[in-house]
């Protein structure tokens, strides 16, 4: 799958498994390979990489290529080899042949504790924050060695595996918080790398068969998917069951929606879509909200994530039908999702019967879009949508249920947003936001006024042909990849990187536009959308965001130095994988 000759390396996407905090991932500087284990929610540039890995024979470092697949990591020389696996746990599975390896950690003092020896021939390295491993060797020599700066503190660990007289080495690695001790029986190497590939098998079930002619991308991204699995248990610090990373190298973190996306996409196995779907309810405040992202450390409730939930049930029931509704996950989830809705009604509120806004930017994922041009508060159109489809689910679970009254009720609340929506917002030609404190019209040619396209066939005939036929007019948002994410006619269009939604063809864009216009009876505008989109990932991977043009539509180069940074024009995304998962299946399988 990756590799030195495969279509796609470590630079972008990092090898791992399910469950386990352990990476490899290349260096874009020296492009070594390099081990390892993430449990912050930080930025990989606020620490440093932990072990850089390089073949090693009689103190000569050896040349190498790479490849990796779900079951293993095998790095290749002219001499020999070393092969990594994982298990599902916390370990990582190292040997060799004909060669040894050598793990250089270059950390200065603030951002390691030490190196600890211990009495069973372990060695513990603590990281701080970042938490610890334990070292061991299984066959073969295992030596280390420690530089000081010259204020006394660590500043390099070198470990070095070398091979016994038969020419092989093996050893393991555990990553952890507090304590851990060298396990009394470690199985064979063979028998974990075989677990990897019947988890990833497995894994595979919860999704529809790929749509002819994106196999091996479908493959890709449910990798993606499958390696960002975090959570073991529900004994991995704030993770209370497995949720998924948007980033394992860069936002090691699990955002509150993207696992509304990620459960569109299962809908092979409806359990997992529901138990992701309904995964916020763990960590629901008093208040209703959701948090907005969740790490290893810390539940983030500062700013709530758009209401995400109600849109993917919708989509979920379409497929799925009405028997993955059972009254057990209506009983668990009816209350919640209610006090998640009234949320959005009551604290998004401006004061005007079922008029709603947003208060803050990052609760909208349109961070920089022109249709916050004018400030905020801002009643953006697709704040209606999202919570009509909310309304909607709630009704549902209601009615499941035997509320009659409550189902009526939502159901009718639900067709009042949409009736605000169309009668204050619509003029004719597109959704047009509002500032709130002035009642002042936002002029813009932000993708998100027509995001309301979800509500499909909910909305009236005559603005689902309008939206339409505006977003398969080329030039304006469409483009050969797809649609961008701010008209190419706006004054304000851009593909610099210092602006997120400014001009980009984003993959969750298209997936909300493609998915609604099928929705609304445009299938055949929803598939041309969705084919050039679907085909530029194939290419280039599961980035977030795509420059549509060699340069800025005057011509001016654009700001994108393409290097390794948390933005949509480096790494790859379970958010991106997700959003393909969806489109591929629903708006091309047809």
């Amino acid at each position: 799958m990756f590799g030195h000759n495969q279509p796609f390396d470590l630079q972008r996407m990092p090898w791992g498994r399910k469950m386990s905090m352990f990476i490899v991932y290349e260096d874009f500087y020296n492009h070594d390979l390099y081990l390892s284990h993430v449990r912050t929610g930080i930025l990989q540039s606020e620490r440093k990489n932990l072990f850089r890995m390089q073949p090693v024979t009689g103190g000569e470092i050896l040349e190498y290529t790479y490849f990796a697949d779900e079951k293993h990591l095998r790095m290749d020389t002219g001499k020999g080899s070393v092969e990594l696996c994982l298990d599902e746990l916390d370990q990582v599975r190292i040997r060799g042949r004909g060669v040894g390896l050598r793990l250089t950690c270059p950390m200065p003092g603030d951002k390691c504790e030490g190196l600890f020896d211990k009495r069973d021939g372990s060695i513990e390295i603590s990281f701080g924050i970042a938490g610890k491993s334990l070292w061991l060797p299984l066959q073969g020599e295992m030596d280390r060695k420690i530089s000081y700066d010259n204020e006394g503190s660590v500043s390099e660990i070198v470990i070095e595996f070398d091979p016994d007289d038969g020419g092989a080495f093996e050893a393991a690695a555990h990553e952890y918080i507090l304590n851990r001790k060298r396990d009394a029986y470690y199985r064979p190497f063979d028998e974990i790398m075989q677990d990897s590939a019947e988890s990833f098998k497995n894994f595979k079930n919860c999704y529809m068969p790929p749509v002819p002619g994106y196999e091996d991308t479908t493959n890709y991204a449910q990798y993606v998917v499958w390696t960002h699995m975090q959570g073991r248990d529900g004994q991995n610090g704030a993770f209370k069951q497995p949720l998924v990373y948007m980033h394992r190298q860069w936002f090691a973190m699990a955002f509150s929606w993207q696992q509304s996306f990620n459960a569109m996409a299962m809908l092979n196995d409806t359990g997992e879509a529901w138990r992701l779907l309904t995964s916020l309810i763990d960590y629901q405040l008093d208040s209703g909200m959701f948090p907005g992202q969740i790490s290893t450390f810390d539940v983030k409730t500062s700013v709530p994530q758009a209401a995400m939930q109600g849109f993917a049930f919708s989509h979920i029931l379409e497929n799925a039908g009405d028997g993955f509704l059972t009254p057990e996950r209506c009983e668990k989830a009816y209350e919640p999702f209610c006090k998640w809705t009234r949320f959005w009604i009551e604290y998004h509120g401006t004061g005007e019967p079922d008029h709603l806004q947003y208060l803050n930017l990052y609760e909208s994922g349109w961070d920089d879009g022109t249709v916050f041009i004018n400030g905020i508060p801002c009643q953006a159109p697709d704040v209606y949508a999202l919570v009509s489809l909310q309304c909607e689910m709630c009704g549902k679970m209601a009615g499941v249920l035997g509320k009659t009254e409550e189902a009526r009720a939502w159901n009718d609340r639900a067709k009042r947003f949409v009736d605000v929506l169309v009668k204050d917002y619509w003029d004719g030609e597109t959704f047009v936001p509002v500032v709130t404190p002035t009642k002042e019209k936002v002029a813009n040619r932000s993708l998100v006024s027509y995001l309301p396209i979800i509500l499909g066939k909910r909305l009236p005939e005559h603005i689902v042909d309008k939206i339409a036929r505006t977003l398969i007019a080329e030039g304006e948002y469409l483009t050969d990849i797809g649609l961008t994410a701010e008209s190419l006619k706006s004054p304000h269009v851009s593909f610099s990187r210092v602006f997120y939604v400014m001009g980009k063809v984003l993959s969750p864009a298209n997936m909300f536009i493609t998915v609604g216009l099928k929705r609304a009876g445009k299938d055949k505008e929803a598939r041309e959308i969705a084919r050039r989109w679907c085909d530029k990932i194939k290419k280039s991977g599961f980035l977030l965001g795509f420059a549509p043009l060699p340069t800025e539509v005057n011509g001016e180069p654009y700001i994108d130095p393409n290097v390794p940074n948390a933005g949509d024009t480096w790494s790859w995304t379970s958010w991106s994988a997700a959003c393909f998962l969806t489109v591929s299946h629903y708006v091309l399988n047809t």
